[in-house]
């Protein structure tokens, strides 16, 4: 199944996409210390006291044909509490996803497909100090190499990958708008009192 579904956004091709924001309010989450993984069980919920699931069934962004009801996670979208998924094609008709990670310290992320489909392509995270894309592949930041087996790893801990290659983060990323115009691209930036960002902005 799926919960914790937030915002998403309509794909060129008529399904819409729903974030798998909260989920660790329900399960826990992963933490990676020193190399070491350990299990972080969620204290409001403990969903996995009568569900005994992983953290990583949940997290993604999932695809909905509104007319079948086929539902699908996208795991080469990456596996993060992301609010909003907003989906664009490009001149030469690849799909390229914009995605927000809602917690204090999230990071932005985009996938750029091979064609207008999910099913091949490169996961990045926003380096907005330098204006870079850092590219959460093993092959492009072989530095993932020391913390990751397989580049499904990589997809599963998203917010990881983006701290080791440097991405930047942000005052809790909610929704990303791209002006049709322009194609400038707006990002809501919520909050983040640990900065002492207490109003949010726009990026």
């Amino acid at each position: 199944g799926t919960i914790a579904n937030c915002s998403g956004g309509i794909t060129p091709w008529n399904t819409f996409l729903s974030s798998e924001e909260n989920y660790n309010n329900f399960y826990g989450e992963i933490e990676f210390h020193k190399g070491q993984r350990k299990f972080i069980p969620s204290k409001k919920h403990a969903w996995h006291k009568q569900f005994p699931l992983p953290p990583e069934h949940y997290g993604w962004i999932v695809e909905i044909d509104p007319w079948t009801g086929h539902a699908e996670k996208q795991v080469l979208l990456g596996r993060a509490p992301h609010e909003g998924a907003t989906t664009v094609l490009t001149q030469n008709k690849k799909a390229v996803v914009y995605m927000a990670e809602d917690r204090p310290g999230g990071f932005i992320y985009k996938f750029v497909s091979t064609g207008q489909h999910f099913r091949e392509g490169t996961l990045y995270a926003a380096d907005t100090v330098k204006g870079q894309w850092k590219a959460l592949d093993l092959v492009q930041n072989p530095q993932l190499k020391k913390h990751f087996k397989n580049q499904l790893e990589v997809f599963t801990y998203s917010h990881k990958d983006a701290e080791l290659v440097g991405a930047t983060p942000q005052d809790r990323p909610e929704d990303i708008e791209v002006d049709p115009k322009t194609n400038n691209i707006f990002i809501a930036l919520t909050k983040n009192p640990d900065r002492k960002n207490y109003y949010g902005s726009i990026l």
